[in-house]
């Protein structure tokens, strides 16, 4: 061969090697998009509508060791946006952090945004999602409505919300699913719990009952502490509503400390009151304005989400901190991950997901896995 054609061969035969590599390098390009309009959502036919009147319960803990040893995670091309709430709120943090973590292992991107505690920054951040083409959002804001549930299904966007479905009342059922503790659910299990407390110490008698909750969570938070004292009067007993006091405490430790210090101050004489607090870190708060005042053979708080402060309460020294009902708050990101690959893989998936609840005392808490 002579030299020309040899040199002529040599470039070819790299050409067609760097063009085979650039091949095996290339993604493949998506399939296309299959409508079918008569679908919940026309542009992924494959998700069913959420499974009305439903509250499906989950093992967490069993579900998380089972995947583990199974340790395959399929690998799926979607966008789930994090809506939050407040970046300076812990929970937040939290909340985010897990999604992602648990996002990661099935190759899932995650844009996130927040609404600062705000609704009406609901609808700018809705849109954004939209032009960032984002394939399902997670709403961990708490402050959601129909209305923006409306500028997701437009878009053809599914919604899992955390703790709060504000979709609620819609006549055709409504149209996101819901993962997270059921407020009825958790009212009535720590609503009985301490109905039998304040028998044994208390001989069934109770002063006055002080709610802390958060007003901008609506209906949701209303049911979650109205159903504690439903409970109660159910096993018998039954307070007065002239004797319940509802406080906006806005979910926050210092603002509920300080009411809690008000109503101390307000009420001198009283020996028996029983505290209501929407969420451990409340809970906290509203301890630390007795211990201050010296009163805690006056006072008994129960409270909910078996948060970290919660879980170290029980796990210390006894205090009138007395009981909190948890739900696996710590496996939120593992079961809001969970329960939005079923809803886009196309399974039947109940309106509401909830985790098994539990009592955690200082008794009861060496048997909680949720930490």
């Amino acid at each position: 061969m002579k030299k020309g054609m040899k040199a002529l061969f040599v470039v070819m035969s790299l050409f067609l090697v760097l063009l085979a590599l650039a091949g095996c390098s290339k993604r493949e390009p998506a399939a296309a998009v299959v409508r079918d309009e008569s679908a919940f959502i026309p542009s992924k036919p494959q998700i069913k509508p959420p499974v009305q009147n439903v509250i499906g319960t989950v093992d967490v803990i069993t579900g998380m060791d089972q995947e583990a040893r199974r340790g395959n995670y399929p690998q799926y091309n979607w966008t789930f946006a994090i809506h939050s709430y407040d970046p300076g709120f812990e929970n937040s943090i939290i909340f985010g952090d897990a999604i992602r973590e648990e996002c990661a292992k099935y190759g899932i991107r995650t844009v996130e945004a927040f609404c600062n505690m705000d609704v009406t920054k609901y609808p700018a951040n809705y849109q954004n999602f939209i032009q960032q083409g984002v394939d399902l959002i997670m709403d961990v804001a708490w402050l959601g409505n129909a209305g923006v549930v409306d500028i997701a299904f437009d878009a053809e966007i599914p919604i899992v919300s955390y703790d709060v479905n504000f979709d609620a009342g819609r006549p055709g059922g409504t149209r996101l699913w819901v993962m997270g503790g059921d407020p009825a659910v958790a009212g009535d299990t720590v609503g009985r719990h301490m109905a039998k407390v304040v028998k044994e110490k208390w001989n069934n008698e109770v002063d006055a009952l002080l709610i802390s909750y958060t007003e901008a969570m609506g209906e949701p938070m209303r049911i979650r502490m109205q159903s504690a004292i439903d409970a109660m009067a159910d096993e018998g007993l039954v307070i007065p509503t002239s004797r319940i006091n509802w406080q906006d405490g806005g979910g926050e430790t210092v603002r509920s400390q300080n009411i809690m210090a008000s109503f101390l101050t307000a009420n001198p004489n009283a020996r028996r009151i029983l505290v209501g607090a929407s969420a451990s870190n409340v809970a906290q708060g509203m301890l630390a304005a007795v211990q201050t005042a010296g009163r805690e053979a006056d006072v008994m708080i129960y409270s909910y989400g078996a948060e970290q402060v919660a879980i170290d309460n029980f796990l210390g020294r006894p205090n009138c901190w007395v009981a909190d009902v948890g739900y696996y708050v710590k496996q939120y990101g593992w079961l809001a991950v969970n329960t939005a690959v079923r809803v886009m893989t196309g399974e039947d998936v109940p309106y509401w997901t909830s985790p098994e609840n539990f009592v955690i005392t200082y008794e009861s808490i060496a048997d909680y896995k949720g930490y």
